[in-house]
């Protein structure tokens, strides 16, 4: 995996940009996660190798998400990709409040292989990140 000092990921099947203010996580060798530790985001990226997109997309049930707590709020086009938009709440860490997320997901790949891309926001930090994040996972996610 290179270019990953310079935030930009680059795979075997894919290469990525994220968003701005999002950094790579470069103690970890091989990562592909980035945060945004101001806005309490991240955003991790897999790949799974050995299988076609089109397989996937055509099992993929929506209760693979809601069955892991997940509210899908909205699926968006994004061209042969799927996006979702999804919500989950979660216990502050002092345990004072309830705190809602924002999760995205994007799954998209060729004949070879699935890439998913998951970006985890505070659902108030939305009307700022949330268009960016998608917007870096539908131009700059790049299947190769």
């Amino acid at each position: 995996m290179g270019g990953l000092i310079a935030e930009t990921a680059e795979a075997q099947h894919f290469s990525f940009t994220p968003p701005e203010n999002f950094v790579a996580d470069t103690l970890n060798s091989g990562s592909t996660n980035w945060f945004n530790k101001e806005a309490g985001s991240v955003i991790q990226i897999t790949e799974t190798t050995g299988t076609a997109f089109n397989t996937f997309k055509e099992n993929f049930n929506e209760e693979q998400l809601t069955n892991n707590n997940l509210v899908i709020k909205e699926k968006k086009p994004a061209g042969p990709a799927l996006l979702y938009i999804c919500s989950y709440r979660t216990m502050a860490a002092d345990g004072s409040r309830d705190v809602e997320f924002t999760r995205v997901i994007f799954f998209t790949g060729n004949a070879n292989a699935v890439v998913m891309a998951v970006a985890t926001i505070p659902a108030m930090a939305e009307p700022v990140l949330l268009e960016p994040i998608i917007q870096s996972f539908v131009k700059d996610l790049i299947i190769r």
